[in-house]
């Protein structure tokens, strides 16, 4: 059927590329004006997958539209187990392009990549050592709304895919929350494979400077310091000397302090587990984000991509074996995260260092259009002397509980659990106990939409101690398993990126019952003289808020009285610090695990 010995291969795949067939891309045959298309990804895939044995073609799930999303197998003995390849000591490395599918140097690039791999002496010996899983095209519905008008501000190709898949979502803002098919198939994919190295391929929108491409790796807290060693003193000098080595200088991926004015200084962004490699570091495993610049031409772009990968590669290759090890102990670490203080925000301080930036000379224009002021770059090289912000401090920290509880009713945080892959118990019989949990205040919510959701966009928190009763299919998630960091992330209200942020739990703001002035009129006036501390409480509140209707007046009092919802603004997630109390819940209500 397909499958020919390596020889074979090699010599016919020299014939075919010699001869303009089936395995070159769009990119190669149109001289750069176009990029692969859906149907010319599929093309690709089925091709590569039709002439060697160590190249397989499956696909991992659908899109919101209902297109195929395949990914390609690399291995040298063409092994698809994820268990058989690590078993061989092979590292994994996952290379995901068109998450954004105006944005495709990732797609022809790794598809000549798996090319070479396959076909060139020299570099099939990196799969020795290295297998590789390749998904050309994340948002299919958006590289299937192709136009020359969907990035305007990109030079080349000549039509492009849209940002959004089919819904309108952003996939690369959904890593957590998981609404789109998309996403949820891909995690399925990566807990499936769980590889060692991760590689997300974009290009930027922005400021103009020398660089074809930037990076960002991920920061020192968002990694073991034993991954953050391999990154730092391992990975990325022999990535740089290799890529300046070819006149292909990179610099980490940053933006100006303030939008649109280099004269601020660059700043280092710290990205959270709502993005592709914010994900993939709490997954407990080294992420590398491309950002090729999206002024220079098609052709330099993707091959700045190509390159980028290959030595990628390379690095991973040659210390394969301590990457897998000291992963894995970075699983071992996650999983004894219970107990230990934990910071789920980071804030940037005022520390800064003066780093030697290859940018562009710039000039001021006012704008007859707006009336403001735009920059606007030349095309003359200067090497600037910048501070970069690159260092942060803690700035929001829990104590890590032993496990979540999580009452039955909230489907959609359950359904999202199942999603990422977490394991828990489910309660068999009905439980009732207290737990502590938050309650919030200083509620305010984002005015417009954002990826579907209405956000919470800022409150206070307030460790309480409440009685819940917990009703069979509710869930305890324990913080005992190597995915700990993705569960508290999920969890922990105040987390960047957490459920609640996402508006998951918004019902739980909402007042459902009132009373009406003839019965608070009574109520209140023996509240307020049955209790000095609530009387002064409510002189302030009216001293500040003069203009209060009466209903607002009569409402306070009604949330302060004995009457109001105790359950209004108290999170219903509790949490379990006792790792004993934890073993005896289990052993006594539980049932399953998942």
């Amino acid at each position: 059927m397909k499958k020919f010995s390596v020889l074979i291969i090699l010599s016919l795949a020299i014939i075919t590329l010699s001869s303009g067939q089936k395995l070159l891309t769009l990119a190669e045959r149109s001289n750069y004006h176009y990029s692969n298309d859906y149907p010319a990804t599929l093309r690709l895939c089925h091709a590569l997958d039709s002439i060697s044995t160590m190249v397989h073609m499956d696909i991992f799930g659908k899109s919101s539209a209902g297109y195929d999303l395949p990914f390609l197998i690399v291995d040298r003995d063409g092994l698809t187990v994820p268990q058989q390849i690590k078993d061989k000591g092979r590292a994994i490395i996952m290379i995901q392009a068109d998450i954004h599918a105006g944005e495709p140097e990732g797609n022809d690039a790794g598809f000549i990549l798996v090319r070479d791999l396959i076909t060139n002496r020299r570099y099939v010996q990196l799969l020795d050592h290295v297998s590789i899983i390749f998904i050309p095209v994340l948002n299919a519905d958006g590289l299937s709304r192709l136009s020359p008008y969907n990035r305007i501000n990109q030079n080349g190709p000549d039509i492009m895919g849209w940002r959004a898949n089919a819904m309108n979502l952003n996939l690369n803002r959904d890593y957590l929350k998981a609404d789109a098919p998309e996403i949820r198939a891909w995690i399925r994919l990566f807990n499936q494979y769980l590889p060692d190295f991760f590689v997300d391929c974009h290009t930027t929108d922005g400021a103009d400077y020398q660089y074809v491409l930037t990076y960002a790796l991920p920061l020192e807290f968002q990694l073991t310091q034993q991954q953050y060693d391999w990154v730092y003193t391992t990975y990325l000098p022999y990535v740089t000397k290799k890529m300046y080595g070819q006149g292909i200088p990179i610099f980490q991926y940053i933006s100006f302090r303030r939008w649109a004015d280099p004269t601020s200084g660059l700043v280092l962004s710290a990205f959270n587990p709502m993005y592709s490699t914010g994900y993939v570091w709490a997954q407990n495993r080294p992420s590398l984000l491309i950002e090729t610049h999206m002024l220079k031409d098609f052709r330099l772009r993707l091959w700045a991509t190509y390159y980028m990968l290959l030595h990628t590669i390379e690095a991973v290759s040659s210390t394969a074996d301590k990457l897998i090890k000291i992963n894995l102990q970075a699983d071992k670490e996650a999983s004894r995260l219970a107990g230990k203080k934990y910071t789920l925000q980071y804030k940037l301080t005022d520390d800064t260092v003066h780093v030697q930036f290859l940018g562009k000379q710039y000039h001021i224009r006012h704008s007859g259009l707006t009336g403001g002021n735009y920059v606007v770059y030349s095309d003359t090289n200067q090497t600037i002397t910048m501070p970069l912000w690159n260092k942060y401090q803690p700035d929001r920290s829990i104590t890590v509980p032993e496990a979540y509880i999580i009452p039955v009713q909230w489907t959609e945080v359950i359904k999202r659990l199942l999603a990422h892959g977490i394991k828990f118990y489910t309660i068999e019989d009905q439980y009732t106990d207290s737990v502590f949990t938050y309650r919030f205040s200083n509620i305010k919510f984002a005015c417009y939409p954002y990826e579907g959701h209405q956000r919470v966009q800022s409150f206070t928190t307030e460790k309480v101690k409440t009685g819940q009763t917990f009703r069979p299919g509710s869930i305890i998630v324990p913080i005992g398993q190597r995915a700990a960091q993705i569960i508290i992330h999920l969890l922990e209200p105040e987390a960047p990126s957490s459920l609640l942020s996402w508006g998951f739990f918004n019902p739980i703001f909402e007042q459902k019952e009132y009373a009406e002035i003839r019965v608070m009129e009574r109520l209140g006036k023996q509240m307020l003289e049955q209790d000095t501390l609530l009387g002064h409480e409510w002189t302030q509140w009216k001293a500040t808020h003069p203009n209060a209707s009466q209903w607002q007046q009569i409402n306070w009092l009604y949330q302060h009285s004995p009457c109001q919802d105790p359950y209004k603004d108290i999170y219903p997630v509790g949490m379990i610090y006792s790792r004993q109390k934890l073993n005896d819940i289990v052993k006594k209500f539980c049932y399953s695990s998942k």
